[in-house]
């Protein structure tokens, strides 16, 4: 009795596998619905297409960094995206009392006048007077807009 339940189990096993291979290849076989065919002249018809839209297709423009010297207290403000590494020198975060500027590299968020790290990317998130003031004279390499604000220096005899 027993050898006629395993038995039984196993050839149901059989069919249940045997009718679920057939639909999975009957449904992905070549020219049905799944897997149709095409003849050669419609796949040519669409790489002719494809290489009339190539040749068309221009990059999209990539800015550069672009080298930029401060004297020591000069304050660079970022445009919205910008980019900012500080090369040589030291300098701090600015104008950053609730919302900071990113530090791409370490993954935080820099406050204002927070240490700025030599070769860790700097980006200004919006473009609301955030940016970055040399401590001493600096190179920065900055990509995208930025303003220049000299340090305010008194004339003598005022």
């Amino acid at each position: 009795m027993r050898k006629k339940l395993i038995l039984s189990i196993f050839l149901a096993a059989a069919i249940v596998t045997g009718i679920t291979g057939i639909a999975i290849i009957a449904a992905d076989s070549p020219g049905s619905a799944n897997d149709p065919l095409v003849s050669k002249s419609y796949v040519d018809e669409k790489f002719d297409r494809l290489n009339e839209i190539i040749p068309n297709l221009q990059p999209a423009p990539a800015e550069a960094y672009i080298p930029v010297f401060a004297v020591a207290g000069e304050i660079i403000l970022g445009g919205e995206g910008t980019e900012i590494i500080l090369r040589s020198g030291e300098a701090v975060s600015y104008g950053c009392a609730e919302n900071g500027l990113v530090n791409a590299t370490s993954g935080s968020e820099l406050f204002n006048n927070a240490e700025i790290l030599k070769n860790n990317i700097i980006i200004v998130p919006r473009n609301d007077g955030r940016g970055v003031r040399a401590s001493t004279d600096a190179w920065f390499i900055i990509k995208g807009s930025y303003e220049e604000i000299k340090p305010y220096t008194s004339l003598e005899g005022e």
